[in-house]
């Protein structure tokens, strides 16, 4: 409780000043509570917000101000003056009451009755987003006979990218039941540097937005239009490695390069291993096809890169199978490796495309899948692209 000072005495005064919701985007909502006694009166009040919370200046604007209630209690009589930009957005806000008085009318439970609401719609002047942002203090006041009786600080939290330098697998945006946002876009990236973008629409009752296919990312952020709050929003995901394994890749190093395979950008590629590297060759295991949306047990690997040959012989051999899991480590009929078979080749300059069919008898022989990558020379070649696809008979 805090204290004015006026003829009629000291009185106590609950002011509460929160945000109310935890956003995804630059801007927030916030509430501001005059919590007064039981047959008061406190005389002229000042609310005066945004200040600067520190020699840095503003850091917020507002979007929208208004005193949304005023409980049965309460008699009131405000004048609200907003200083704005020329692009309409809010500098400062400073609101006159005189009085404000309790005349304990009302003998509800409720203590709203008692109580002066405040809202806003506060956004960063800065909107730049980065990784690892700082959050920013959002300072208001309360003024009573000409002495600041209250200061309030609310840490808000920018909006920052989201950064997995291991790597994540994004399988969908997961909401509240009960919220419904709108215009609402996902952002993702592999390097940081180039993003892609999907808009999230919403199945009328579900919890979440599932993709098409997951995303491989490093980074990811959301943004919606200006001024707009988007709460009890996130991506759920897991660690790239609960998808594919890479056999003796030793800190994760080719594992972390795979996603510029995965990013259905032909110019992203990286170097495979050759003769005295570690690993000295490339065997990767997909444990979940769901990684690629596969759903049947016969599909196509599509294999694409700088210099590589598509046969199980020969300096640059690529081989492809399936299995079951394994039991206990042990090998089983089922565990042991099927090889699939080369359905197509084609050349484009120094960009050679392998289409290599896989058809298991049954699911669980599809497990996993296994691409083994060696070269028997030292000279550079390169991933670039891989994916793998349903074979749909027509």
């Amino acid at each position: 409780m805090f204290q004015t000072q006026n003829k009629h005495g000291n009185l106590p005064l609950g002011i509460y000043f929160h945000e109310t919701c935890r956003s995804v985007t630059p801007s927030t909502d916030l509430e501001l509570i005059l919590h007064t006694r039981l047959d008061s009166r406190y005389g002229r009040l000042l609310v005066e917000l945004p200040i600067p919370a520190d020699l840095m200046g503003q850091s917020f604007i507002l979007c929208y101000f208004g005193i949304v209630w005023v409980g049965h209690n309460i008699v009131i009589r405000s004048n609200t003056t907003m200083k704005r930009r020329d692009d309409g957005m809010i500098e400062n806000v400073l609101v006159d009451i005189s009085p404000l008085t309790n005349i304990y009318f009302a003998t509800y439970d409720r203590l709203t009755v008692n109580y002066v609401t405040m809202k806003m719609v506060a956004t960063f002047i800065n909107n730049s987003l980065n990784i690892n942002n700082i959050p920013k203090h959002f300072t208001a006041r309360v003024i009573s006979n000409n002495v600041p009786i209250w200061t309030g600080i609310v840490p808000i939290a920018h909006p920052s990218i989201e950064y997995y330098p291991n790597f994540v697998v994004v399988t969908e945006i997961v909401k509240l039941a009960s919220t419904n946002p709108a215009n609402i876009l996902y952002h993702y990236s592999q390097n940081g540097t180039y993003y892609h973008q999907e808009s999230i629409m919403w199945d009328g009752g579900t919890h979440g937005f599932q993709f098409a296919f997951p995303k491989v990312v490093s980074h990811f952020y959301f943004t919606t239009d200006a001024c707009t709050v988007i709460c009890n929003v996130t991506a759920a995901w897991l660690p790239l490695r609960d998808y594919i394994t890479i056999v003796q890749d030793n800190n994760d190093t080719m594992l972390k390069m795979l996603p510029y395979a995965l990013d259905q950008d032909s110019d992203t590629c990286f170097d495979l291993p050759v003769p005295g590297d570690s690993p000295s060759m490339l065997w990767m295991i997909i444990t979940k096809l769901s990684l690629f949306g596969v759903t049947s047990q016969r599909f196509v690997v599509r294999i694409t890169g700088h210099d590589i040959e598509c046969g199980n012989i020969g300096q640059k051999s690529i081989h492809v199978g399936t299995s079951g899991p394994a039991y206990n480590h042990q090998c089983s009929t089922e565990s042991d490796v099927i090889f699939c078979t080369l359905l197509l080749r084609t050349d484009n300059a120094t960009m050679t495309q392998c289409d290599i069919e896989c058809e298991c008898d049954t699911l669980e022989q599809c497990s996993n899948v296994h691409i083994f990558m060696q070269s028997t020379n030292t000279d550079v070649w390169s991933l670039c692209e891989l994916s793998i696809n349903d074979v749909v008979d027509i």
